[in-house]
């Protein structure tokens, strides 16, 4: 019904037809990434489905009662879209959203079942305190990792001990605080305690993560999701070809583009855009509005007549291990090797205000008042 617009473009069930030729295609295409980096990506970007997750396996196959049979069909699901993400040779890190899904419905029954099972029985003043202290042992875990990142060579294989005897220290710290919280109160309390502590603090992280995949971080993020090239100055110039176009002629897509970089998320981007097109190269005697090339095409014949200003575009992952080289600088800022195109926006001189008509163009009316 979609794929067709309510079967107005029939058209459409030929993506659907294509699906299965397309899935059986990529046994016999790999993709180059590492079965590893799967079961990885689930470890560093789910850790709250890993404990709990794995919990809620473990309960739903332990103990034999009607009830858990629901969990236990979810474990097989989760178990066999795991494998035959990881068994795929076309896989890529995102197969691994299949096997989230019943990964999550563990977790929430998991934590859903120690949390109605405690809440009422633990002394809630002193749960609640005991998993804010866990939440900032893990914080100052988290700070301790982050750190390695400032150092290098020798010294970062120093840091690294340190940073490992740092975190160690404060899990050890948080399990004998939850046992003495165990023996001094109640288990229900304790169990509280771990379940609200970690819930809060692998929550706050994936929100973090989540956050950074989105590429609402910085521009050079390297996550383990993308694996295809990711544009990174789209939205800086879109809005700068934007405002040059209601400068000079009060709409915001009337210029003329001519472009040599033929990218297509170019072509997204400027979807809009009735004056687009496409070349190898620009016709001698033409000066269009705005010229696209590439970064290593850093000059025009006719430069003097334009204003050139650099965009970075694409980057595309350049490491093919399961984890990025430096990991401790990965894990804290997702900072790994890639690979960066750029683009050149060239505006004709006479578009800004103050500048005089160029020579046999003929430019849009220009209105000098932004």
């Amino acid at each position: 019904m979609a794929g067709t617009l309510f079967f107005r473009y029939p058209l459409g069930l030929g993506a659907l037809a294509d699906v299965i030729p397309a899935y059986f295609g990529g046994w016999a295409a790999p993709s180059g990434i590492p079965a590893l980096r799967i079961p990885a990506a689930w470890v560093l970007y789910q850790p709250l489905l890993v404990f709990f997750g794995i919990a809620g396996v473990v309960q739903a196959w332990a103990a034999r009662h009607p009830q858990y049979s629901n969990m236990r069909w979810l474990s097989l699901w989760a178990f066999f879209a795991l494998a035959v993400a990881m068994l795929y040779p076309a896989r890529q890190v995102a197969d691994l959203a299949w096997a989230l899904i019943p990964l999550w419905a563990l977790t929430a029954m998991e934590i859903d079942w120690n949390l109605s099972s405690a809440w009422l029985r633990a002394n809630i003043p002193i749960a609640l305190g005991q998993a804010a202290l866990i939440f900032l042992l893990l914080v100052f875990a988290w700070f301790a990792m982050a750190g390695l990142s400032n150092f290098t060579g020798d010294m970062q294989q120093m840091g690294l001990r340190s940073a490992i005897l740092l975190i160690i220290g404060a899990t050890a710290m948080a399990a004998v605080t939850s046992a003495l919280v165990a023996l001094g109160w109640s288990w229900h309390t304790a169990r509280l305690v771990l379940v609200c502590g970690l819930t809060l603090s692998f929550g706050l992280y994936m929100l973090s993560v989540m956050w950074g995949s989105a590429h609402l971080r910085s521009v050079e993020s390297q996550d383990l999701w993308s694996y295809a090239s990711t544009t990174t100055q789209a939205d800086l110039f879109s809005k700068t070809l934007t405002d040059l176009s209601e400068w000079n002629t009060g709409q915001n897509d009337n210029l003329q583009v001519v472009s040599t970089v033929n990218f297509p998320s170019i072509k997204w981007v400027l979807r809009n855009w009735p004056q687009l097109s496409f070349t190898r190269e620009i016709p001698a005697g033409e000066q269009p509005a705005v010229i696209l090339t590439p970064k290593d095409q850093n000059n025009l014949n006719n430069s003097q007549t334009y204003r050139g200003q650099e965009f970075g575009w694409e980057e595309t992952q350049t490491w093919q291990g399961i984890l990025p080289p430096d990991f401790p600088d990965w894990f804290a800022f997702r900072q790994a090797p890639h690979q960066s195109a750029a683009i050149i926006l060239w505006v004709r001189s006479d578009l800004f205000p103050g500048h005089p008509v160029v020579s046999g163009s003929n430019p849009p009316g220009q209105n000098t008042s932004p």
